[in-house]
């Protein structure tokens, strides 16, 4: 018959062995899947006054401000739009292409709007507005903000 201090060994060594399994799972998938490269995107349009420098006042921008939050380098390679008929329009930026973010590193992207109010007019709608890293993975920005970017430059045909 065992006794009690085999009992509680043999207790000791399976949760030692249950927690050492948990820990090298844990490890395993903050790897896998919590290292992988991560960009929040934001678009905006903006009017530039009074500045010097590339920008030219009264001129309409696309402005898309690219923030990496994870801990991995992104190289971003270019950027631009999709239409719904399947046109890639690669938006001319007034910052030098490829670049590479590091954690926490954030940019902003300038495209001229007022030459995608013309593109725009003749290949469609926006499908979403993106940005191309180096593995030719697409970010894009979210729905709802593309949506309120498409309302503004529009709205900016119209006058």
């Amino acid at each position: 018959m065992p006794n009690a201090q085999d009992w509680l060994t043999s207790l000791l060594a399976l949760w030692g062995a249950v927690i050492a399994t948990a820990a090298l799972v844990w490890n395993i998938a903050r790897d896998v899947f919590m290292q992988r490269p991560k960009i929040k995107l934001s678009a905006r349009v903006m009017v530039a006054f009074g500045g010097g420098g590339p920008l030219k006042d009264g001129e309409s921008y696309l402005i898309v401000t690219v923030v990496n939050i994870s801990r991995r380098p992104v190289k971003l390679v270019s950027f631009g739009l999709v239409t719904w008929s399947g046109h890639d329009l690669l938006v001319r930026t007034l910052d030098t292409l490829p670049v590479t973010l590091s954690d926490g590193d954030s940019l902003d992207l300038f495209g001229e709007a007022d030459g995608l109010k013309t593109s725009l007019e003749s290949l469609g709608r926006i499908r979403y507005i993106g940005v191309w890293d180096s593995t030719s993975k697409v970010w894009k920005v979210p729905r709802r903000n593309t949506r309120k970017v498409i309302s503004e430059i529009e709205n900016r045909k119209a006058k």
